[in-house]
């Protein structure tokens, strides 16, 4: 399938310009990106981090130190592409003992299986998958 007819089955076409040049991705099933794309394995882009599960007896708490973001947390108002507002907090402790990594901002997040522990509140990325908090730094 050509990138115009994936664009018109898609719905696409007509809304978005294209760009000026294409080139091979040098996979089969992925077709032509913009040439100014950077193609490689996604591993060569950044380091991959699992979020961890959450304990219902470790949820609820806003007086901690570091937002732990869960998928609900996505849905808040403000936090469409931002994460900045958490229902629950967890301490350096309880972080530390369910194996939670502490994230930067800036880092991105994406949505698989668990939830994801945060350093700093704000500018930090929310992308969408399923149902799990990762980070890819």
């Amino acid at each position: 399938m050509s990138q115009a007819e994936a664009s018109q089955l898609l719905g696409l076409a007509g809304k978005y310009r294209p760009y000026p040049e294409y080139k091979g991705a040098g996979v089969e099933w992925v077709g032509d990106v913009p040439e100014h794309w950077r193609v490689g394995r996604l591993g060569s882009f950044g380091y991959f981090i699992a979020g961890c599960g959450f304990p219902h007896e470790d949820q609820g708490r806003q007086d901690e130190i570091y937002p732990f973001y869960k998928v609900s947390d996505t849905n808040h108002v403000g936090n469409e592409k931002y994460l900045s507002k958490a229902d629950n907090y967890v301490s350096k402790d309880i972080a530390s003992k369910l194996g939670a990594r502490i994230c930067s901002a800036g880092d991105y997040v994406s949505q698989g299986r668990g939830c994801v522990a945060w350093k700093q509140e704000a500018n930090s990325y929310s992308g969408n998958s399923d149902n799990k908090c990762d980070t890819h730094g």
